[in-house]
């Protein structure tokens, strides 16, 4: 079985040897050097010996056409091995850029909750990096990540012992939401904290923990309330926010958005809190007691989603849709206003032409803005060399270039009719020059409150699970019909 498996794979070889279309799904080593390399690919059930690769020419390798083996997770090349690159029939490509310079192997998991097309795929953006970072960091050969496959998810705490664990990756960019349980659990080393004058404060003081730098920023999230009338940037509170969705024609529902989870109340409640009561000991909230007043601003909040006497906001209906799919929703005019993510911009533009405009959400009485930041982290058992420090620290300076986040933020690496993805970079020199493409206001609106917004506080792992109960047990007394799922 075997020689018969070696004799397919070859002939497979031949006949992609000289073609240049990729698909998803497939592992492209493309010999970029002047000699012949031969490399080996598989998982932990096989491995397969290839023929040799030509100078100037790839090779094309799809999981599916190895008899029935439905993943490639490793390739080795010379000296140089990629590993967990996790090639199946429904996953983004993966790059291999041989040059026969490099000297060392960077592994990178790439956070991967951010806009594409086709939705998942992340095989354009991936080559285009791998391809620019090799360029810039000829000797460093970049085994680069972005899955949304749930054993590489960063939001499920058990997968962190592999994924930072030593046959991990050397870097990955997750929310430091996290970053608690990260440092407490000794995944992450702390990093040399003496160029972070390019971030927002506020995302420094996210990938902070006890006073050490543990990440370098790489995105800022913050919600935005969405509607098609400039007039919500005159919206200053949540008062003035229901008066105004109170006086739109109820022919649809006046707010869509996604208010259940476990990931999300928590944060929810925080920015209710910081509406009410300001920043002041912000930090310690998380480790007090919720109190009524605050849950009452928050379900007042999520009670303007009530349509026809349904909340499809609080009942799950829209927490277990797509994230595209429910900004496609205010793009197909169901509703008169979202919450959401900037990024989700990009899934309202795909399907709506019109503008349409953004300002902050009002949680409370005022405006008092928590942003969420993703980071890059270092693993501690893997990159805990001077070769790995080095190499990490030319990997996060070639992602915080304003080059780098203005090719990514506005889809440089999709197809020409692409809306921009329209995330918040951490760098402050992004927003020097504001976006021109549509007047939604948001590169502009980030820019006036960035300055001053906070970091959402730091949370072990136990004590969000709690903190969830807690609040929920005081929404159910409020609002019996709200579902505050766990997952």
């Amino acid at each position: 079985m075997k020689n018969n498996n070696l004799s397919a794979l070859c002939l497979f070889v031949l006949l992609t040897l000289f073609s240049v279309q990729s698909y998803a799904g497939t592992l492209i080593i493309q010999n970029n050097s002047n000699q012949p390399i031969i490399c080996k690919t598989g998982n932990t059930r096989a491995s397969y010996e290839h023929v040799e690769i030509a100078p100037a020419k790839s090779l094309h390798l799809s999981p599916n056409l190895q008899n029935g083996l439905s993943i490639i997770d490793w390739v080795k090349c010379g000296r140089l091995e990629h590993n967990n690159i996790g090639v199946t029939a429904t996953s983004s490509d993966h790059f291999f850029l041989y040059n026969n310079q490099a000297e060392d192997v960077l592994s990178v998991l790439l956070y991967p909750y951010i806009p594409t097309y086709p939705f998942g795929d992340f095989s354009t953006l991936l080559k285009k990096l791998v391809t620019e970072f090799q360029a810039q960091s000829p000797k460093i050969s970049l085994n680069a990540v972005m899955s949304e496959s749930p054993e590489y998810d960063v939001y499920t705490y058990a997968n962190f012992a592999k994924l930072l664990g030593k046959d991990g990756f050397d870097i990955v960019e997750t929310d430091t939401m996290l970053l608690a349980y990260l440092v407490e659990s000794g995944f992450i080393l702390p990093i040399d904290a003496a160029s972070t004058s390019n971030f927002w404060p506020a995302a420094i003081e996210a990938a902070s923990y006890k006073d050490k730098l543990y990440g370098i920023p790489s995105w800022m999230c913050m919600e935005f309330l969405y509607a098609r009338d400039p007039k919500i940037a005159e919206i200053t509170s949540l008062f003035t926010l229901v008066d105004y969705l109170n006086n739109l024609p109820q022919d649809r529902t006046r707010l869509i958005g996604v208010f259940n989870g476990s990931w999300t109340i928590p944060p929810l409640y925080l920015n209710a809190y910081t509406a009410l009561y300001g920043y002041k000991d912000i930090e310690k909230i998380p480790y007090q007691q919720p109190t009524n007043e605050v849950v009452k601003n928050l379900v007042y909040l999520t009670d303007q989603c009530v349509y026809n006497k349904e909340n499809k906001c609080t009942n799950g209906f829209y927490h277990d849709l797509n994230e595209g799919k429910i900004p496609k929703l205010f793009a197909q005019k169901n509703s008169h206003a979202y919450i959401g993510f900037s990024e989700h911009s990009f899934y309202m533009r795909l399907f709506d032409k019109t503008p349409f405009y953004a300002a902050p959400v009002p949680f409370g009485k005022e405006i008092n803005t928590l942003t969420y930041t993703d980071a890059y982290v270092k693993n501690a058992v893997r990159c805990n060399t001077d070769s790995c420090t080095a190499a990490f620290k030319a990997f996060t300076d070639y992602m915080s270039k304003l080059e780098t986040r203005q090719w990514i933020v506005y889809s440089k690496d999709l197809p020409t009719d692409m809306p921009p993805r329209r995330l918040l970079p951490a760098i402050r020199k992004f927003y020097d020059k504001t976006s021109d493409d549509y007047p939604d206001g948001i590169y502009e609106n980030f820019a006036k409150i960035a300055p001053n917004v906070r970091a959402s506080p730091h949370i072990s792992k136990d004590r969000k699970a709690q903190f969830n109960i807690e609040i929920c047990k005081i929404i159910k007394t409020i609002s019996p019909d709200y579902h505050c799922s766990t997952s």
